[in-house]
């Protein structure tokens, strides 16, 4: 199989519940901070735990790639092969690190791209209802849609909801 032009060793990593095991794969091209993997590792376990509320069949989950970015630019190369599949998540860490998002944002980043894949919700305002959620869970607090994403959240998608903004 072929790489990620760039990809780093060295990144830390989240400790990934024994549920997901092998079936969170993480690559990096820009390294994920100590706290950065102590908020994946927070958002995890809040999936899993949705998962048993929700009765998921855990060892049947299907597998996704996690790439961490500087920009969600990357480059994978093989020589060998002559197609891939891989559900992929791509993370832009330089745009978290902007100091514009709290580490609530950040957390409800990570636990949003699992939702679209675990729970195969493409709908973006029925997965960041999950988010709140599973923030609720593991945050122990009464987050609410307005409070996260504000009035407005639907400026941020406008080729999805061109004529419902406001």
């Amino acid at each position: 199989m072929g790489d990620f032009v760039g990809a780093i060793g060295n990144s830390p990593g989240p400790t990934i519940p024994e549920e997901l095991d092998n079936k969170v794969v993480i690559r990096a091209t820009y390294a994920l901070t100590e706290h950065e993997a102590f908020l994946f590792t927070m958002a995890l376990q809040g999936i899993v735990i949705q998962m048993r509320k929700e009765n998921f069949n855990l060892p049947n989950l299907r597998k996704v790639f996690v790439l961490c970015t500087k920009n969600g630019e990357f480059t994978f190369i093989d020589n060998d092969g002559m197609g891939y599949y891989m559900p992929f998540i791509i993370l832009n860490l330089g745009n978290w690190r902007s100091g514009v998002w709290s580490d609530l944002h950040i957390l409800a980043a990570f636990i949003e791209e699992f939702c679209h894949h675990f729970w195969s919700i493409e709908d973006e305002e029925i997965v960041k209802r999950k988010v709140i959620d599973i923030l609720n869970v593991i945050l122990k607090e009464d987050i609410t849609f307005e409070k996260l994403y504000g009035p407005k959240w639907k400026l941020a998608y406008p080729t999805i909801y061109t004529d419902d903004v406001e």
